[in-house]
């Protein structure tokens, strides 16, 4: 049986879909199937725009490489006269579609890219084939000159679905792709990542570490301040306000002097103890003592 990406089908799936999921599930133990992978790479000739796609197939096996499959369920029909494609729904109204032979030939550029430019994926050449499955109906010869019946499968291919993939596959590869080749691919379109929860105070001091260098104009007040024994420093929220204060802290603190912070929001009291503004030398070299407010 063939290691399935998910092992099983989501509910919302197409009848379509659903069909050939189960039909490729069937394929040998060397096959690695992909259902629906979703895309999304920046364009590069417009980098406000983000080009999207989803593969509804990837069929991954070591000694072929990579064949994207487009699947179209039910009636469909091709008109030749405008070169557009035509389904037909469960009540039987007839709905335009995109062209599936355009649609797959989208997705392989696209997914070629991510291949160039991943980590894991750009050492190796991998080969990638497309097709369009069509399940649920019979072709019977060529579609178009850009859809010739080798690139389809119908539902005459249903009953060895292997040889109708290895067609659309081609030749073997010279060299069948190494483990770690197809490790790298399988972590890129069926990726395990693990997110870990952090808390306000820790939020905090990720923020504050970006902040642990004043600017310049935070600076110049801190000068101003140098020989005053009181000041007022007023600002919107994210300006700084309590950055040049424990500065001011710190300098005193550098100056000999015992100082108490007193700082009313109780979120920031720890990122300051923590040492995200303060070094660890300078907590042991310095009496800087920090109180929230009550």
């Amino acid at each position: 049986m063939a290691r399935m990406f998910p092992t099983t089908v989501p509910r919302e799936t197409s009848a379509a879909e659903t069909q050939l999921f189960s039909v490729l599930a069937t394929l040998p133990d060397a096959y690695h199937v992909f259902h629906s992978v979703k895309l999304r790479k920046r364009d590069q000739d417009d980098r406000f725009l983000d080009k999207r796609g989803e593969i509804d197939f990837a069929v991954l096996h070591p000694r072929f490489g990579l064949l994207l499959l487009e699947t179209k369920g039910g009636k469909l029909r091709r008109d030749g006269i405008e070169g557009a494609w035509y389904s037909e729904d469960a009540q039987g109204v007839e709905h335009e579609i995109r062209d599936p032979f355009v649609q797959v030939d989208e997705q392989v550029v696209l997914l070629r890219g991510f291949l160039g430019d991943g980590v894991g994926t750009r050492r190796f050449q991998y080969r990638v084939q497309a097709g369009v499955a069509m399940i649920q109906t019979v072709v019977d010869g060529p579609i178009a000159l850009h859809a010739p019946r080798h690139a389809v499968i119908d539902s005459t291919d249903i009953p060895n679905i292997e040889a109708a993939v290895v067609r659309l596959y081609g030749e073997p590869l010279n060299h069948a792709l190494p483990r770690e080749a197809i490790e790298a691919v399988t972590d890129m379109l069926s990726p395990s990542v693990s997110f870990v929860k952090i808390g306000l105070n820790s939020r905090f001091e990720e923020i504050e570490r970006t902040r642990i260098e004043p600017t310049e104009s935070q600076r110049f007040l801190l000068d101003h301040f140098e020989f005053k024994t009181r000041a007022r420093v007023s600002g919107c929220a994210g300006s700084g306000k309590t950055l040049i204060a424990f500065e001011k802290a710190r300098r005193l603190a550098r100056a000999g002097l015992d100082v108490l912070f007193l700082c009313y929001n109780k979120l920031k009291r720890p990122g300051f103890g923590r040492g995200s503004v303060l070094t660890r030398k300078e907590r042991m070299e310095h009496a800087i003592q920090v109180r929230s407010g009550d």
